[in-house]
């Protein structure tokens, strides 16, 4: 699963601060339940101290390729769907939560993607999503020159006090 990086997601969305910047979706390799882990990171300012939330992810085989649950802090159980993937560069996840309303994260393996590109995927999820308001989408501020990113090797230090 691995280390991704938040391209666009909803203003306001829940689970990250609104002036995030450099933000990362890091998952734990699947286990064979289906379980695995996903900490949303990000920093509050270029080179800022790392924090974020971390959420259980569990995709039971009766469901649909792409559709698994996630929750927060013993929360209740959500549904999240890959709408769009091409399984090298970049996801698209949809969530509906009942107190927030529709959520949709840009996700790709490098900090930045290329405009035509970026404008190809929303294509093709605004087809796939139609009743969705996609101006609500807001671009992250990513790059080098911005962002201490979260490796492997730095140990996690990203878990929530």
């Amino acid at each position: 699963m691995g280390t991704w990086y938040e391209i666009m997601h909803v203003d306001e969305a829940p689970f990250t601060a609104d002036k995030w910047t450099c933000g990362q979706v890091i998952y734990s390799k699947m286990d064979n339940r289906g379980s695995f882990m996903e900490h949303t990171v990000g920093q509050d300012a270029a080179f800022g101290p790392h924090y974020g939330s971390h959420g259980e992810m569990y995709c039971p085989k009766f469901l649909k390729d792409g559709e698994c649950f996630v929750r927060y802090r013993n929360d209740q159980w959500l549904k999240s769907t890959v709408v769009d993937t091409d399984y090298e560069n970049y996801m698209v996840t949809y969530r509906c939560l009942p107190q927030h309303g529709s959520y949709v994260q840009i996700l790709a393996r490098t900090p930045e993607l290329d405009d035509e590109f970026l404008e190809n995927i929303m294509f093709k999820v605004q087809y796939k999503l139609p009743n969705f308001n996609f101006q609500t989408l807001i671009k992250d501020v990513q790059g080098y020159y911005h962002c201490n990113y979260i490796t492997d090797e730095h140990n996690h230090d990203y878990y929530i006090q």
